[in-house]
């Protein structure tokens, strides 16, 4: 399913091929191409800062402790960082990518975040194994092994294991390296049909979803699936004419600001840093009681709920049948309308 993450993908797998490309080279000119590459990737996902972050630890690994480059390319290779990280200000919000890294560091502290918590087993189990394998290869070639491969490997490893999105960083930032020791290996006679054979057994032993789910699972088209957003549920809004502020579950306020907006206008969505805190904070307490939760939503008449994603932030359970009345439900989302509201006329139905 496309996501605007592949984005943060694309442009980690771009940097760390300048970074072998000046590796082969043995010279800092091929890191200039970051440069634009970072400026374009700016306007697209915040995560440029960790493509930037790749180039500078290549670069002040090499001036440390030289293996490609020498010292003097290497302090080439600085300056290109210093230009890339000035590149990453070609957006329109200047730092806002940095603050915005920041400010995400921070939110598990007030808000439970699944993607934002850390990696765990069993499900990503091939994360650990892939990090498990990448430290193993780099260190079975010990002469050819290089500071900046130690640190990369460590840094971006450390990042997926704290937080569950960043979890894919690690393959991109390091797969170069990992080809590198393969074709070491290969030159000693290690068959590379094994090693493919290996690689697709394990990719299938390894991955959360069963073979035949991900086979039978697969489709084109449509940005929404209808297990957690519901396309009925949108026509049954429209015909209906429900509109105005509405209380929504967390996970729904991105998907109806972008399919309903201005006539539909959401409670909360999740670009956490688009509301002050003490907004979040207001929906946590008011879960907590249901006068607090009558005052909360006081200012509307119709809801939205998540069902797959009861939580805190959803409003399950704070919706009595006394005062509202569920006039939609599928397996994805519960409408309710206040029964005293303007859109009482539908819970008479």
């Amino acid at each position: 399913r496309p996501r605007p993450h592949m984005a943060a993908f694309v442009g980690i797998a771009v940097c760390a091929g300048l970074i072998q490309r000046a590796v082969a080279a043995r010279s800092a000119r091929p890191l200039w191409w970051a440069v634009p590459a970072v400026a374009l990737w700016s306007n697209l996902h915040i995560e440029c800062v960790f493509g930037v972050a790749l180039i500078g630890l290549f670069a002040l690994a090499e001036f440390v402790r030289p293996s490609a480059l020498s010292r003097r390319e290497a302090g080439r290779a600085l300056t290109i960082a210093a230009s890339a990280t000035a590149a990453m200000l070609a957006n329109p919000y200047g730092w806002g990518p940095f603050n915005y890294i920041v400010e995400n560091a921070t939110v598990p502290q007030m808000l439970s975040i699944a993607e934002l918590g850390p990696a765990y087993l069993p499900a990503y189990r091939a994360f650990f194994a892939y990090v498990v394998v990448a430290a193993a290869l780099s260190a079975s070639v010990p002469r050819r092994l290089a500071l900046w491969e130690v640190l990369a490997l460590a840094a971006f490893a450390a990042l997926g294991y704290r937080f569950l999105r960043l979890t894919p960083l690690v393959f991109l930032a390091t797969a170069p390296l990992l080809a590198s020791r393969l074709t070491i290996w290969s030159g000693r006679g290690l068959d590379g049909r094994a090693v493919l054979a290996t690689a697709l057994a394990a990719a299938v032993f390894l991955s959360r979803v069963p073979l035949t789910t991900m086979v039978g699972g697969m489709r084109l088209g449509g940005a929404h699936p209808d297990v957690v957003f519901s396309e009925p549920a949108l026509a049954y809004v429209r015909a209906q004419g429900l509109g105005g502020p509405v209380f929504n579950s967390h996970n729904l306020g991105g998907w109806l600001a972008w399919t309903m907006y201005p006539e539909v206008l959401v409670f909360q969505d999740s670009r956490l840093q688009a509301y002050p805190a003490d907004h979040f904070r207001a929906i946590l307490a008011a879960s907590r009681s249901q006068p607090a939760w009558d005052t909360l939503v006081a200012g509307v008449d119709w809801a939205i709920l998540s069902l797959p994603r009861p939580n805190a932030l959803s409003g399950a359970g704070r919706f009595p049948d006394s005062a509202w009345a569920t006039v939609y439900a599928d397996e994805a989302v519960e409408i309710l309308v206040r029964r005293s509201g303007r859109y009482a006329a539908l819970a008479g139905r």
